[in-house]
């Protein structure tokens, strides 16, 4: 990993070199009172002999900027000899208040040890949700339970987790004493590319590992008063192994910046009851290096380009606001694919704040990568720099198209939630698409052309209407190309009328014609009940068979949650269809999930979001106390069972270069489901050249969080027909046996790869 490494010495410098310009956190309490914790996450941490790296200095690249350090040890004095220690996926975070708007360039830690040469990563957060700076200095007396998350994946056997991106979206459980979660914005991210190996040094004359954002993104900005927390976490992979100790101070009963830890796997191995975020009376050795900006600042507001297909050149307006009322020169800076050489491009002051230049165009596939920076005239001294944004030019590679037309989620999160991932998914049966984020119409309507299979999900409200896109898509059908659309909308009334009136359709409307409604309405027929909606499907109906045979299987029904699950209130609306439509879901005597069909093309559309649809077995029990409670994306897939009435076949899922001979195939495995043993087949063809030779053939098997579980082939193979057998009781180096579950084999050689899904059902 390529990180810029910058010595603790080099921000006391750089504090006595801008003096001038000087800025302090918030005053603390000055009691500080030591104490002789023995808990096991405070270590006495005194004589060490760790050999550790010389920290370089760079002063030059920062003496244009008004440039401090935000460090609790530098302001706090005293001794720094206790350790706060992390084990797999525990989590500790420290609190920093903005006295002015200032920019974060740089992070650190100060570690005490490393016991199995752990990787960590860094995160930063903005602090929300109503949390004041005095909520969080009055927390209360030391390691103070406070709340925590129910986890998406069996991942985390305790089944729960410190942040709500990992969590199955129910919410938080709140048992502390704040009003809230702290933590909301997120500002940046090291990410699992960021990972670094944290070096143990000594308390007096600590080694700080120093992270300078702007490789990893950006440079997040934070206004004054504002509150931030910087958060490490230990990467180690599973158990309460992997110490990682971080420097610490004991603190007073109320020193203003208490550091929380979150214990994952609890304060003592597997203690469920314990595994929550604590408030700790220590303060981490963490420091953060800043450019104030009091009287050099700048403001970039810019709303950023999104994915386009657009090959031509773009334009791009920034509005900036600078320390004062002098002339500025402002420029964009951009580059491509994440090279190394960075366009500048002087704007044009169109009028008094904006400005304006062009992008070149750049052919499909390519990614762009830009920021503005902005000189006040007067001073060359005195500059800022934006946030870091980017946006590709859109370009065909999968048979399916996903659009989220929703802000409610990240498009991460959003794929795991409808569609999957198969690294980490939420849902079972990833199916691989590309996904489009503009919401240009015309632009949509072009983009969605190039699929047979498009799939749309609002979320808990749409961003823009569709239905001109849609319509010109489903129009486009021919016999040599269908087209299937499935729309998943619980607010798709709300959005067409303006104010959630009951809307009549009539031959020639895209709703009526193609997704096969007479009436929307009665609209939100649920939103003040106050209870949970059940959603029935209809029995061998082929969208919603799937429910059914769940349901009659296990003794459970199936509703609609969506504030327990995603946040947000579920707003359903009935359809009255028009006769070629046919009824997949009701709710009581009202329709609530059709689908429609024409010549050359299908459709679909249900008035509720299938993510927070949960199996229930009963309703007055909390889902953690209904035994037969199950999240209905981990059951089945909505979008899928869609996409495979209209022709997608999940299985034939394969990356093949245009050069590559049609009889290279993995074969789906048999039997499947299977225990504990399946055979799988594969075809490897002759060469182009007529040779009977191709190389390397590697086979493989991976669970649903993308981890190799076996290797069954790893040589050189002659083309033929080949199968070899997989036992689930019975891995390679003595791994224990595989439990039920979904899992991935992967065939790859030479420019061909195919993935498959298969099931150990015991």
């Amino acid at each position: 990993m390529k990180t810029t490494l910058l010595i603790f010495t080099l921000c006391l410098l750089c504090v006595s070199i801008f003096a001038q310009n000087k800025r302090l956190l918030k005053p603390f309490a000055t009691t500080i009172v030591s104490k002789n914790h023995t808990n096991n996450d405070a270590i006495a941490k005194n004589n060490f002999t760790n050999k550790y790296s010389e920290q370089k200095e760079n002063i030059r690249k920062y003496r244009a900027t008004t440039f401090d350090t935000l460090s609790y040890r530098k302001m706090l004095g005293g001794n720094w000899d206790s350790s706060v220690g992390l084990y797999a996926q525990d989590y500790v975070v420290q609190w920093f208040e903005a006295p002015a708007d200032l920019t974060i360039k740089a992070i650190a830690c100060a570690f005490s040890d490393n016991e199995d040469y752990s990787l960590g990563s860094l995160i930063i957060y903005k602090v929300g949700n109503g949390i004041t700076w005095n909520d969080l200095a009055n927390v209360g007396p030391s390691e103070l339970k406070q709340g925590r998350f129910v986890a998406a994946h069996p991942y985390y056997f305790l089944g729960y987790v410190g942040f709500e991106n990992e969590s199955d979206g129910s919410g938080y459980i709140n048992v502390g004493n704040l009003p809230d979660f702290p933590f909301a914005d997120f500002l940046w991210d090291m990410g699992f590319q960021g990972q670094f190996e944290p070096v143990a040094s000594p308390s007096s004359d600590p080694y700080y590992h120093f992270f300078e954002t702007v490789w990893y993104g950006h440079e997040p900005t934070v206004f004054r008063g504002e509150i931030f927390a910087i958060v490490f976490k230990n990467d180690a992979i599973m158990g309460n192994t992997g110490r990682i100790g971080i420097w610490a101070k004991p603190a007073s009963s109320n020193p203003d910046c208490y550091g929380w830890k979150f214990n994952t796997y609890g304060k003592s191995a597997n203690d469920t009851s314990t595994a929550y975020w604590y408030s700790l009376e220590y303060i981490l050795d963490f420091a953060v290096i800043v450019d104030f900006g009091d009287d050099c600042y700048f403001r970039f507001y810019h709303t950023p380009q999104l994915t386009t297909l657009n090959t031509e050149p773009i334009p791009v307006s920034v509005t900036v606001y600078g320390p004062g009322d002098n002339p500025m020169s402002v420029s964009l800076n951009y580059n491509t694919d994440n090279g190394s050489v960075w366009h500048d491009v002087i704007m044009n002051n169109i009028s008094n704040n904006d400005y304006e230049t062009i992008i070149p165009g750049f052919m499909p596939g390519t990614k762009i990568t830009y920021f503005f920076t902005a000189y006040e005239s007067s001073d060359t001294n005195c500059h800022g720099k934006s946030e870091i944004y980017s946006y590709t030019i859109y370009k065909k590679q999968n048979d399916v198209l996903f659009i989220y037309n929703s802000s409610d989620f990240t498009t991460t999160t959003a794929k795991k939630l409808y569609i999957g991932n198969p690294a980490g998914s939420y849902i079972v049966d990833p199916i691989p698409n590309d996904v489009w984020l503009s919401y240009d119409t015309a632009e949509t309507a072009e983009v969605m052309s190039l699929y047979n299979w498009v799939i749309q999900v609002d979320g808990s409200y749409p961003n823009a209407d569709l239905s001109v896109a849609a319509k010109t898509y489903l129009e486009g059908a021919s016999p040599t190309s269908p087209r299937a659309y499935f729309l998943s909308s619980q607010d798709y009334g709300c959005l067409l009328t303006g104010t959630c009136k009951d809307t009549n359709f009539t031959a020639g409307d895209f709703q009526y014609d193609y997704l096969g409604i007479n009436t929307l309405g009665l609209q939100n027929f649920t939103s003040d009940s106050g209870v949970k909606v059940e959603i029935s499907p209809v029995v061998s109906d082929p969208l919603s068979d799937w429910v059914a045979d769940y349901n009659s299987a296990n003794l459970v029904s199936y509703w609609y949650d969506p504030t327990y699950l995603l946040g947000f209130t579920g707003h359903i609306d009935a359809i009255t269809t028009t006769p070629s439509a046919q009824t997949i879901f009701a709710t009581g005597d009202y329709t609530v999930g059709i689908r429609n069909e024409g010549p050359n093309w299908k459709a679909s559309f249900i008035t509720f979001d299938y993510a927070g649809c949960n199996f229930r077995s009963d309703t007055s029990l909390t889902p953690e106390n209904d035994p037969k409670y199950a999240w209905g994306i981990e059951i089945g897939n909505q979008a899928l069972e869609f996409l495979q009435w209209a022709g997608y076949d999940p299985t034939d899922v394969e990356s093949i270069t245009e050069n590559s001979p049609e009889e290279f195939k993995l074969l789906q495995n048999y039997p499947n489901p299977f225990n504990p043993t399946t055979n799988i087949g594969f075809r490897i063809a002759n060469l182009p050249d007529g040779k009977s030779g191709f190389g390397l053939v590697t086979l493989k098997v991976f669970d649903v969080l993308g981890r190799e579980v076996a290797t069954l082939v790893n040589e050189e193979k002659l083309a033929g027909e080949y199968e070899v057998e997989f036992d689930g009781s019975n891995l390679p180096d003595g791994k224990a046996g595989l439990s039920s579950g979904i899992y991935f084999y992967m065939l790859r050689t030479g420019n061909y790869s195919s993935v498959k899904k298969m099931i150990l059902l015991k």
